[in-house]
Parts: structure tokens; C-alpha cells; sequence
């Protein structure tokens, strides 16, 4: 898209946004839709429903395979944010971030809460990672926002979750709770298999294109290897200095995420001798991707062992 068509799809979708709040504003009353929610991306809606099973009707902001870096919300999306309830947002997603004031404006009744409430967050700092609690970080600007892609992270958004839910419906506290419970076991099962699947491996660094994974990587304390260069496609000299690395840790495998264009990970691939496996971090069901995940992770750490 050139810069004459995103000009012109902004201009739409700010006409769009201007008649939506003309038609609510000449309605005199923001009805809200109690069992309305919205949440920015597919596996926030699979965390909902966890806690609240098919209670609420769920928008996903993000759609299956588009990207967050890219989301403009549709008309019909600003129609139905016009009386949702409810937005679960991640907290450090640039849409998020762009479009909350137009979000609140359009609903002022809307209930915006941020899930990375509680989490220990990783912020790059000159190519390198440090971690800081909600309390001393002042801008997000920096912050890795894919803390869902680990069970610490699951674990804190679940219970930010629940705490909403009962906030707005107690009457359903007991069932909410029994639920959370039950999907924090989970997370405990799910915490075990990764810990024997990758606790026992032969190598501690893998590679990617995207850095994604940087949660799941420091708490089971492996080392993830970002092909990007703080989020642009890397140089030739990037490409080359990548490919002996590679060599030199015996990297085989390269991941890269499936909303993303697999080129410069399959040359990589190639020139090392290796394989270039898509995944996908916005999958619905987070369970099971999590396992397939930690699986893919255990083959490229184990070279010697594809089982």
C-alpha cells in the first residue's frame, strides 16, 4: 500500500469514526451491550472464555492472519465498540495505543482494561534486555508486548480476567472463580511438559525472525536470537553475521511467525543447512499452541533427537 492509499484509508476511516459518533450523539443515550467484550488480538479470546466460557459476545479486533502493525478498525467495528462493555487490550500494541482516545470518545462508558497489568515486562534497551516492573516504567514506547506467549504471562492474564468479570457480574463469581481455577491447574500441567521438554536439551539457543518469544525464553532460561533488526528486515551484513552464528551454536532450524513474509528466513535456512518452520503466536487455541510450540522448540534444541 503507498502512502496516497494509506492516506486515503485513514481519511475513511476517520469519516467513518466522525459519522458513527454523529449517529451515537444524536441518539441522546450510549446503550451498552452488557455482554459485549472486545480484546485486540484471537488469543486474548481464547483466555476470556476460559474464565467466562460462552457467556460474552467476543470481538477480535485483530482478524485471523492480519497483522496489529498494520490494524485499522473497520466501520462495523467502530459500530460495535459503540456499545461494548468491555475492551481487554494488551497494553503495548501501537493500534492500541492510536485508537483508544477515538475508542473511549466514540463510548464513553467503555471499560478499558489493560492485561499486562502485574507482569514483569521486558523492555529493549540499546539491543539489549532489561526487565522492570509496571511501577518504573513511564512510557511503553520499547516494551515487548507478546508476554501472552508464556505461562507466567497466561497466569497474570486469566487473573485480570476473572477480576474484571466478577467486578461487572458478581452474581457469577462462584462459576468464574471455579473456572479460573481449573484453568490454573492447567497452566501448572502445562508449565511441567515445557520444563522436561526443555530443561534436558542439548543447546540453549535457538533463532527467529521476530522476536516473540522473549518471555518464554527468559523463564525457561534459553536464549532467543532475533533475526530483525529492531523491527527491520536485517542488512546483508546482518544476513551474513547471522548465518555464522548459526553455524558456530549448530542452529539448524529457523522460526519465524506466519504473518510474516518467510524470505529471509528461508535464505538463512538454506545457507545453513537447516529448515525454516512458520508458527503462529495468534492462534486461537493458545493451549494447544503452546504445546506445539515447545515441541518445535525441543527438536531445534535437540538436534539429534526429532522425536
Amino acid at each position: 500500500m503507498n502512502m496516497n492509499d494509506m492516506e486515503k484509508h485513514h481519511l475513511y476511516i476517520i469519516s467513518a469514526f466522525i459519522l458513527i459518533c454523529v449517529f451515537s450523539s444524536c441518539r441522546h443515550s450510549n446503550t451498552i451491550n452488557e455482554s459485549a467484550i472486545a480484546v485486540s488480538i484471537l488469543p486474548q479470546k481464547y483466555f476470556v472464555e476460559q474464565i467466562a466460557g460462552n457467556d460474552f459476545d467476543i470481538q477480535v479486533l485483530i482478524e485471523p492472519g492480519a497483522s496489529h502493525e498494520m490494524y485499522d478498525p473497520t466501520p462495523a467495528q467502530l459500530a460495535r465498540m459503540a456499545s461494548t462493555l468491555i475492551w481487554f487490550k494488551n497494553g503495548f500494541l501501537g493500534f492500541e495505543i492510536q485508537y483508544e482516545d477515538k475508542f473511549r470518545e466514540l463510548n464513553p462508558k467503555l471499560k478499558v482494561v489493560d492485561l499486562s497489568k502485574g507482569v514483569q515486562y521486558i523492555v529493549e534497551n540499546y539491543g539489549e534486555e532489561s526487565h522492570e516492573t509496571e511501577s518504573s516504567i513511564e512510557e511503553h514506547r520499547g516494551v515487548d508486548p507478546h508476554y501472552w506467549l508464556s505461562v507466567s504471562g497466561a497466569r497474570i492474564i486469566a487473573q485480570n480476567i476473572y477480576e474484571e468479570l466478577i467486578r461487572d457480574h458478581p452474581d457469577n463469581h462462584e462459576e468464574y472463580n471455579k473456572n479460573l481455577q481449573n484453568f490454573q491447574q492447567r497452566l501448572d500441567s502445562l508449565e511441567a511438559y515445557i520444563h522436561q521438554r526443555l530443561d534436558s536439551v542439548s543447546q540453549h539457543s535457538f533463532m527467529i525472525f521476530h522476536p516473540s518469544l522473549t518471555y518464554l525464553a527468559r523463564d525457561f532460561n534459553i536464549q532467543q536470537i532475533a533475526i530483525e533488526e529492531r523491527g527491520n528486515s536485517p542488512s546483508t551484513r546482518r544476513m551474513k553475521e547471522i548465518v555464522e552464528l548459526a553455524r558456530s551454536k549448530g542452529i539448524t532450524m529457523i522460526l519465524y511467525q506466519s504473518q510474516f513474509d518467510s524470505g529471509n528466513a528461508a535464505t538463512i535456512a538454506k545457507e545453513i543447512g537447516g529448515t525454516a518452520v512458520p508458527f503462529d503466536p495468534m492462534a486461537y487455541d493458545w493451549y494447544q499452541n503452546m504445546i506445539k510450540l515447545t515441541d518445535l522448540l525441543y527438536q531445534g534444541l535437540n538436534p539429534s533427537n526429532k522425536k
